[in-house]
């Protein structure tokens, strides 16, 4: 289960046995940093486990293997009872889980309880899928997600390391299907991270089973549906509603009752992978924890899914024992700083980063120093300095990890140094993590203070279509005018050199206050008129706007291909594929193609405010 937000979380049982009470180690591999109750050997097992299947899925599944942007922490238990504590809660009750997976901009963390070994390392497996979800896909409808994650769970990696089966079947889920009544495809696709379906007991096994299964049928089944399945996906993040996607590209094709029959039959047959060569294995190094580190890594468990009063309690029995746990201070510090309150995150961070022998603490303090600093008016040097040195011990330790740089260059802007250094900085993070929309933030604005105006829209532009956040769209919108506004000023004191009258200059040489639109680029056109509908097909978008009187169409690849801008305040809703009533006032820019096509390929629609 992927733990998005601890908004699902109602309450939490706090009554943990202490960490003390059993010996912790911490497990050391090249991608994983591996924390565990269950003996040195166990958890050493747990890393090996983790290391064979990232580096078998990745020859399966392109950039699978890509190191993660952020580090990825796992935290074993003894036992589902000594988990229990820690398992989020809907309704008051605690939700069934053998593991779940949380992913954040700073830190991937999976935790499980251990168990037998084919259901722990599904387990493992499944959580894992989630992570490589995460850098290669966005915007997978949560049955998708689930589905893909339990039917690679069953990746078994043969002893010789030189091949793998995919797709096996699993016989819980089948016999599940047997004797229970399915959901409806429109029920499957309408779950989503608050239903019951997916948090209370038998219901959320039956939305794992049923998802799996339909995976299983769609990539493994005949006829092979792989490449509709992908049609729907990109649908979906593209902004197309689940169930609308889902009719557009299967149509009436009886999928239900297909899918009756398939899980009816005796078996299931997934398929072998052939690799060119066999998997490797990796070193990992392994310590002792302390009782307060251990205590820190269950408060940073609380931190994910309980109230900030719990979580502060913990860190602070952890910060009261011997040693000090710089762990602690730095994931304490953290927590203030999620609560807003820097002038008491900073001086935990700034003790915790007296620690030196951990990278990871160093990664915490340099990530909390970095917010810290990215927020203030004035941050002091001696905060800017030890910033800096936390970034340079994650760095030689961690030298492909993504955010190390990203941090840097976020650090540079904020000090407003050297913006060259801050583009090479951020590239490089880019380079190892192309998906991370914060980081094309992170350029696009280095480059706008680089006066790259032109290379700067290019990259902010698509952050504005439909698939992305609210709050991704909202902040390239206001980059963008940002780049707008510092263009038009440069063009007007060019202007004022040449002894020339600024357009935009009003009475008394005021500037007159008009919305910043978006810069036509050579080889676009732009028209004026009022948006009627948008139509989602598998293999393009329709775009129909009234100009003069005359509907005309544009089209696109996806909604995901176009940046929607808004000038107006009253705009909140998603765009969608439907009607627009009453129709919206709008530019339209395409791109001209030589020779000229109707009809015409979009890039961009301005929503414009009402004319005064």
């Amino acid at each position: 289960m992927a733990v998005r937000s601890a908004a699902l979380v109602a309450c939490l049982l706090l009554s943990a046995a202490p960490a003390g009470a059993a010996e912790w180690v911490r497990v050391e591999s090249p991608n994983f940093v591996v924390y565990g109750e269950t003996g040195e050997g166990r958890v050493r097992e747990v890393a090996e486990e983790f290391e064979r299947f990232r580096d078998a899925l990745g020859r399966v599944i392109p950039g699978a293997d890509r190191p993660a942007a952020v580090p990825t922490v796992v935290v074993v238990f003894g036992s589902a009872r000594a988990f229990a504590p820690y398992v989020p809660r809907y309704n008051g009750k605690p939700v069934p889980l053998g593991g779940y997976f949380f992913s954040s901009d700073d830190m991937n963390i999976v935790a499980f309880a251990d168990g037998k070994r084919d259901e722990l390392l599904r387990t493992i497996f499944h959580e894992y899928v989630h992570i490589v979800l995460e850098n290669v896909a966005d915007g997978m409808p949560l049955w998708l997600n689930e589905g893909l994650a339990e039917y690679y769970s069953t990746f078994l990696v043969d002893a010789a390391g030189t091949g793998a089966l995919i797709g096996r079947t699993i016989p819980a889920h089948l016999d599940l299907l047997t004797h229970r009544r399915h959901l409806t495809i429109p029920e499957l696709l309408a779950v989503d991270a608050d239903s019951s379906a997916y948090n209370e007991g038998e219901r959320q096994t039956l939305f794992y089973a049923q998802s799996w299964a339909l995976v299983h049928m769609l990539v493994s089944g005949s006829p092979n549906r792989s490449s509709l399945l992908g049609d729907y996906g990109r649908l979906v993040a593209g902004g197309t509603p689940s169930l609308e996607a889902w009719h557009q590209v299967f149509k009436d094709a009886p999928i239900a009752r297909e899918l009756q029959r398939y899980v009816g039959r005796e078996s299931m047959s997934g398929f072998r992978y052939r690799f060119d060569k066999s998997i490797p294995t990796v070193k990992s190094y392994s310590s002792r924890v302390s009782e307060g580190d251990a205590e820190a890594v269950l408060g940073d468990l609380l931190r994910r899914v309980a109230e900030a009063p719990e979580t502060a309690a913990r860190f602070e029995k952890a910060i009261g024992l011997q040693p000090v746990s710089a762990r602690a201070l730095a994931l304490y510090g953290l927590l203030w700083l999620d609560e807003d309150a820097p002038d008491k995150a900073l001086p935990l961070l700034m003790a915790a980063a007296r620690d030196k022998t951990d990278w990871l603490v160093q990664y915490h303090v340099a990530t909390g120093l970095t917010r810290v600093i990215t927020t203030a008016d004035d941050p002091a040097p001696a905060v800017i300095a030890t910033a800096r040195e936390a970034l340079r011990i994650v760095q030689a330790a961690r030298p492909d990890l993504a955010n190390g740089y990203a941090l840097a260059a976020r650090l540079d802007t904020a000090e407003d140094t050297d913006a060259k250094r801050a583009l090479q900085s951020i590239r490089r993070a880019r380079t190892a993590s192309p998906g991370r929309e914060d980081y094309i933030l992170v350029e696009a604005f280095t480059l706008m203070r680089l006066g790259e105006y032109v290379a700067a829209r290019q990259l902010l532009t698509p952050l504005t279509a439909a698939r992305n956040s609210a709050s991704i769209r909202a902040n390239a919108q206001e980059v963008l005018e940002q780049v707008a506004l510092l263009e038009r000023e440069t063009e007007e004191f060019v202007a004022r050199l040449e002894g020339q009258r600024p357009e935009t200059a009003g009475p008394a040489g005021l500037r007159r206050r008009t919305p910043v639109y978006r810069t036509l680029e050579p080889g676009e056109s732009r028209v004026e008129g009022l948006l009627e509908r948008i139509t989602c097909a598998p293999k393009e978008i329709v775009i129909e706007v009234n100009v003069a009187g005359t509907t005309e169409r544009f089209v696109a690849e996806s909604l995901n291909a176009l940046a929607f801008i808004s000038h107006r305040d009253d705009l909140r809703s998603m765009i969608a594929c439907t009607s627009r009533t009453p129709p919206d006032r709008v530019y339209i820019t395409w791109r001209e193609t030589d020779p000229p096509s109707r009809p015409r390929r979009v890039i961009a629609v301005e929503f414009l405010p009402a004319p005064r």
